[in-house]
Parts: structure tokens; sequence; C-alpha cells
């Protein structure tokens, strides 16, 4: 089979390799955006509040996160194609076993646990295979991957409405089983060791100009720059979800807004999020010398927040669809420009640590975000005060960055300065790797 032969970098199999985890990431990308359609139907069937039932699907997606490292250790000693083989059957077993659950309790173990460690080996398993194939067109095919975060919140989400709105909860959940397990054979594709990358290796190494030692260097906990944009991104996150997890149930019962018109706007915030993450990215890039990248990430994620904080002011359908539409649009500046940031606080060779920092931390604000706007919400009967409290904290972590200006701005290693474009390639390798 060609995925076990010795590849070659940038070949046509790779194109193959790449096309297959680009769809396997769609559908996990998509899931993650449609549970806010999930969450009406999971409280009415289950009887149980916001707080609960935000508690599954946050736990859900920050488990993906959490269990980064655990994934990379299966990769190395499995192989890509077998983790992401049992990653996409312990989803598609989950998820069709949430379907014949009574209880809640049970429910929330396969949908949050085992559907969370599932989605963390597939998701990982896509991402590193791929960066395994490519050298040269590696930019081109990260841009491909980051994609699927908006490709899959607008398709998953109107498939996800559709079988809600005419088969009910439970089939909607056996089609999500369907579609994980679609991702069988798509993960066939994928080379079954990491070894089998050895000239893709090599020659990574070789046009990076990356050494192959590593020498101790003081803790990153002591780089002050570094660590006030570890704590304003992990604010940052346990608002970021928010918009996606509670505007369809805003919608319907403080809005009197259908679920069906509801759904849609998830569509214009994809639409948003595809072309900002595409534009902050180059952005930044071509301007990377004339303007500080940490004043763009601290407008674009105070945007955020001011939407978010200005969100229980809409009255009208086009007044969501307007807030959608920014909501994605400034996510591109929470997101697309994480690399950089990463780069200009660490240097390139700390990347993959200062990302095992984040992960963690991102995955935890991330899973304990959702949960609390939600217990607000059931304790005040209603929506606004629990969006205040997302957008304030959404502020907060962005009005951190001004501490940089008490620390003399910059606060990094002198590798920051070493290259321009290929370093902007190898961070955004970085973050699909451990993210």
């Amino acid at each position: 089979m060609m995925a076990d032969s010795k590849i070659k970098p940038d070949s046509a199999w790779s194109w193959v390799v790449c096309m297959a985890a680009s769809v396997t990431l769609t559908i996990i990308n998509g899931s993650f955006s449609s549970f806010g359609l999930l969450m009406p139907y999971l409280m009415t069937h289950f009887g149980q509040n916001n707080v609960t039932t935000a508690w599954t699907g946050s736990l859900y997606i920050s488990l993906s996160y959490i269990f980064a490292p655990v994934v990379t250790h299966f990769t190395g000693r499995l192989g890509f194609r077998l983790t992401a083989l049992s990653g996409a059957l312990l989803l598609s077993t989950s998820f069709f076993a949430c379907s014949f659950i009574k209880d809640f309790w049970l429910f929330f173990v396969f949908f949050s646990i085992t559907s969370g460690l599932g989605s963390a080996m597939s998701h990982y398993s896509a991402t590193l295979v791929v960066l395994r194939h490519f050298v040269r067109w590696r930019f081109v095919v990260v841009g491909i991957l980051a994609s699927t975060l908006s490709v899959g919140m607008f398709v998953i989400t109107q498939i996800t409405e559709a079988l809600l709105s005419k088969y009910g909860l439970q089939n909607a959940l056996r089609g999500w089983a369907f579609l994980f397990l679609s991702t069988v054979p798509l993960a066939c594709t994928y080379i079954s060791r990491s070894n089998d990358t050895e000239e893709i290796a090599r020659q990574d190494e070789e046009n990076l100009k990356q050494p192959s030692h590593d020498t101790r260097r003081p803790s990153l906990l002591r780089n002050f720059c570094f660590m006030i944009y570890l704590t304003s991104i992990s604010l940052v996150f346990f608002s970021a979800f928010i918009p996606g997890i509670y505007m369809v149930k805003f919608c319907e019962s403080e809005l009197n807004i259908s679920m069906e018109r509801a759904s849609l706007l998830y569509t214009y915030m994809a639409s948003a999020s595809f072309f900002s993450n595409h534009f902050f990215c180059n952005l930044s890039k071509f301007e990377f010398k004339f303007f500080d990248i940490f004043e763009l990430y601290q407008l674009t994620t105070t945007c955020f927040g001011i939407c978010l904080l200005l969100l229980p002011l809409a009255r009208s359908y086009s007044a969501m669809v307007a807030f959608s539409m920014l909501f994605g649009f400034m996510d591109g500046g929470r997101y697309g420009l994480m690399p950089l940031l990463v780069l200009e606080c660490v240097g390139l060779k700390r990347t993959e640590e200062a990302w095992g920092y984040i992960a963690f931390s991102v995955g935890f604000t991330s899973c304990i975000g959702p949960v609390i706007i939600g217990f607000i919400a059931d304790s005040v009967g209603r929506y606004g005060p629990a969006f205040l409290t997302a957008g304030g904290i959404f502020v907060l972590g962005s009005t951190l960055m001004f501490l940089r200006e008490l620390i003399g701005g910059k606060d990094s290693s002198e590798e920051n300065l070493e290259s321009g474009n290929e370093s902007f390639e190898f961070l955004v390798y970085e973050r699909e790797t451990v993210l």
C-alpha cells in the first residue's frame, strides 16, 4: 500500500493524505461548533439546566486540547494510522451508544470523556500526518487545515440542524456516529509509523536550519512576556466558545427566533471566520516589520469582547447576523495570530515547549468557562448578565497585554529576529502539531 512505502515529501500521495485529513478535521471541528444546536434538545430530553448541559459540551471540546500530550505519545508508539483508526472508532461507538442512553450521567461519560479522547486521537493524527508529508508546500497545507474550522462550522451545523428538526436527538447522534465512522477509510491512507518520514524530517531540518541537539535554558515561567500572553489567551479562551454554545438558546428563549433561523447564524460566523484567519495571518506576515503583532491581537480580542458585552442589546435577527459576522471576523485575531505571538515571546527553538503550557491552560479555561456562564444564566433566568460576564473576562484578558509595556516591551529570546517567512511557517507547523 502506498501509505506503507517510503514516502516522498510533497508527492501526489501527500495531497491524497491532505484531503483525507481535511475531511476528518472538518467533521471534528464541525461537531465542536454544532453543540450549541444540541443544547436545547439535551436540556429537554434529560431535564437538565444550562450548567450541567454546557458542562457536557465544554468538556468534550476541552479534552481534545488536554489529551494532546497523551495522543502525541500514542502516535509515536502506535503510528498515525492506528491512532486515527482507534479515535474514529471510539468516536463513532461513543455517539452511537449515546443515542440509546437514558441516564444523563452515563451519557455524560460517553459524550464528554470517551468522545473527547476519540476526537483528540483523530484530530492530532490527521494534523501531524499531513505535516509529515510536506516541506515545500507546508504553508499552503496549514492554510487548508486551518480552514476546516470554518468549513466544519458551515457544513456540519447545517447537517446537524437538519437531522435534529426532521429525525430528533437520537437519530442526530446516530448521524454523527456515521459521519465519524466514514473517516475510518480515510485514516487508512495515513502512514503507519512516524519513522517512515525520515527523508521529510531530514529536509525539514535542513530547510529550517534547526540544530539536532537541545540545550538547557531558563524555564519559560520566567519569561514575563510569555506568561502575560499565556494568562491573556487563557482568559480569552474562557469566553471564546460562549457565542457558539449559547447563541441558539439565547435566540430561541429571549428573541423568539426559531432554531432553524438561529442555526443559520453559524453559517455567517463560519464565512467571516474563514476569511479572517487567512486575512490576519497574511496581514501579519506582510507587515511583520512595521507594527507590533501584539497590538493587532489586542485590538481584535478587545473588539470580540465588546461584541459580547453588547450582545444582550440585540433585539432582532438582523442584529444577531451582524454580531455573528463580527464574532467570526474578530476570532481570526485570537486563533490566526497565535503562532506569531508565541514566536515573539519565546523564539523558534522553544515553541513546542510553550505550546505544551498553552494547550493545557486553554483546555482548562475553555472547559470551565461555559459552565460558569451557564450557571449565571440559570441563576438570573436570562442571558444578559452571563454575556456581560463573558465579555468582561474577554476584555480583561486582552487588556493584560498592556503589562508588556511595564516590562520594557518585548521580553523574548534573540531568536525572535532570526527569520521571516521560514519562522512563520515553522510556527504555524508547531501550532497545528501541539494544538
